[in-house]
């Protein structure tokens, strides 16, 4: 399984696939890990399961993740957050690759609050420019830690639904944070609402939905008032939603980005594309 998982790696369905498969058949996959992964999947004799790829996150290219199991095998673990920024800037990696790490939980063995890492993201790596020092003579760039005493973390409580939305977005799917399950607990604890997945079953009927909203598009119409159309997710899957006027003036305040939303619509087809057009706004998260 770890060869066709690593066969995939930027195939984000036929990743999901692999990854429902694993579920299926009981086999443990742990999440990528700074301290724990490889370019691939790997097998965790240790842990019996499946280690995530450093590769198959969003961002982080071969060339980086090799650097940085260069740098863990010849210096040892990251001893913490700053420690590894440091280490990490000094191999050549940037600030989009350590966000992508975060959001990915690939430092969570080091800190598992991942808001609190991009709370302190700033300071460490004003810090890691700090550590860098420049020989005189060869002009050689070394890290000495013994310069600048490290920052004293900021605190803040973890954030639930951004740490999903960036895990998805740094994974192209959900590993430790599957907002799935939590919608479904308070969105629709009695089944009430369709699997986007099979939407397409549903054709000028009318059903309920749950999901967040990717993006949204506003624009004028011919009588000069607002409509919509957004893009709403769940898991994997995709829709697009119509929002008539009179609909948009009373549910402006519901339909934002990254909003979680169950709403009920009807199913049609236009220009042989699937989309919903918005009835109402039943609750939102």
């Amino acid at each position: 399984m770890v060869s066709l998982l690593s066969s995939v790696i930027g195939n984000d369905q036929k990743m999901l696939q692999y990854l429902n498969e694993c579920q299926k058949y009981q086999i443990k996959v742990l999440p990528p890990s700074i301290q724990f992964s490889g370019i691939d999947f790997l097998i965790d004799d240790a842990k019996k399961a499946i280690r995530y790829s450093l590769q198959a996150i969003k961002q982080m290219s071969q060339g980086s993740c090799s650097n940085l199991i260069k740098e863990r095998t010849s210096n040892g673990f990251f001893q913490d957050f700053f420690n590894f920024c440091a280490r990490a800037i000094f191999i050549g990696l940037n600030r989009k690759n350590i966000e992508h790490l975060i959001a990915a939980g690939a430092l969570d063995d080091i800190q598992s609050n991942r808001t609190m890492l991009l709370l302190n993201l700033d300071a460490a790596l004003e810090y890691a420019n700090m550590v860098q020092v420049k020989d005189e003579t060869s002009g050689e760039l070394s890290l000495n830690f013994n310069l600048i005493a490290k920052p004293i973390m900021l605190q803040r409580e973890d954030d639930w639904n951004n740490n999903s939305i960036n895990e998805h977005r740094a994974l192209g799917l959900y590993l430790k944070y599957n907002p799935k399950l939590l919608w479904k607990e308070q969105l629709d604890p009695h089944n009430k609402t369709i699997d986007l997945a099979y939407i397409n079953n549903y054709v000028d009927q009318h059903v309920r939905v749950y999901g967040v909203i990717n993006n949204i598009r506003v624009i004028k119409t011919k009588t000069k008032k607002l409509m919509a159309f957004f893009e709403m997710q769940n898991d994997s899957n995709v829709i697009e939603v119509t929002v008539f006027e009179k609909l948009y003036q009373i549910y402006e305040e519901y339909l934002q980005v990254n909003k979680v939303i169950l709403m009920e619509g009807k199913v049609e087809i236009y220009n042989d594309n699937i989309q919903l057009i918005l009835s109402r706004v039943i609750k939102n998260l």
